[in-house]
């Protein structure tokens, strides 16, 4: 019986452009959010919805490297 091969180093996110797709009012997506900048990543968010539907999920990405593209 053969060991199960290691998984594979994940991938380097420092410097990459990565675009979040819908930012939403529920959380999910500001975690994810939040882990790319911390990674080092260059995030872009964009959602439909204009800046004041979102508000609780802006004030929850205040102050990170992250971008926007609302409405």
């Amino acid at each position: 019986m053969s060991l199960p091969q290691a998984l594979p180093a994940p991938p380097r996110l420092a410097a990459k452009k990565i675009l979040v797709v819908g930012l939403g009012r529920f959380g999910g997506v500001v975690a994810v959010a939040k882990w790319l900048a911390g990674q080092g990543a260059i995030v872009t968010v964009n959602d439909a919805e204009p800046p004041e539907y979102l508000p609780d999920s802006l004030a929850q990405l205040a102050g990170l490297p992250i971008h926007f593209q609302l409405g």
